[in-house]
């Protein structure tokens, strides 16, 4: 089985800009300027002129001039059976490791991979199902050592977390029930514990 790194390699959905600010977050169509992206990242713009650019969106900007911007579109996170496994996989493998960086990557993707299909056109129940797991793979990269802190201290010892991925579990927590948020943490606690080999968030 590969590592998580060669999976990232062979994926075109996951190999832009892995660092920070720059996850692509989703919309398998061209959305309309006036409808701007839920996330901070990199879009797929297009320009009045019929150019399309990859154009950064942070903070509810665009970094180019917005009026010259008609449309834009995201990259859909894609994953196979397979890949969405060998994902699992590196975060059980790697929660007992000395470098957990393969399983913090891991559950990063995983989260993304659920906040993407939240925000899609599926019903309300998927919707849940969606969030729930995102939330979840979101709470064990944090007990994976991933920091979700805003402002971080001067130290920077922790892994941070992209403003995307904190925008997105931010959006996802608020909408779950009370009794989720509890169940979420007390299995993200437990896998930190050391139990739970198979971790079901929805």
């Amino acid at each position: 089985m590969g590592s998580v790194h060669e999976l990232i390699e062979q994926r075109e959905e996951l190999d832009r800009r892995l660092s920070a600010a720059h996850v692509e977050f989703p919309a398998t169509k061209t959305i309309a300027a006036s409808q701007p992206p839920t996330y901070d990242g990199l879009y797929k713009a297009t320009l009045k002129d019929g150019q399309v650019q990859l154009i950064e969106f942070s903070r509810g900007k665009w970094a180019h001039d917005g009026k010259k911007i008609v449309g834009w579109r995201g990259r859909h996170i894609r994953l196979s059976r397979t890949q969405y496994e060998l994902l699992l996989h590196a975060v059980h493998e790697g929660r007992l490791a000395a470098d957990k960086a393969d399983a913090r990557l891991a559950a990063l993707w995983l989260a993304r991979f659920h906040a993407v299909h939240a925000e899609g056109p599926i019903s309300p129940k998927h919707e849940l199902q969606a969030r729930c797991n995102a939330c979840g793979w979101y709470e064990i990269a944090r007990r994976l050592g991933v920091s979700f802190d805003s402002t971080p201290g001067e130290s920077g010892e922790l892994p941070m977390a992209s403003s995307a991925d904190i925008q997105a579990q931010e959006r996802s927590w608020s909408r779950l029930p009370a009794s989720d948020r509890v169940r979420i943490t007390q299995l993200a606690d437990g896998f930190a514990d050391g139990a739970g080999l198979r971790l079901e968030f929805d």
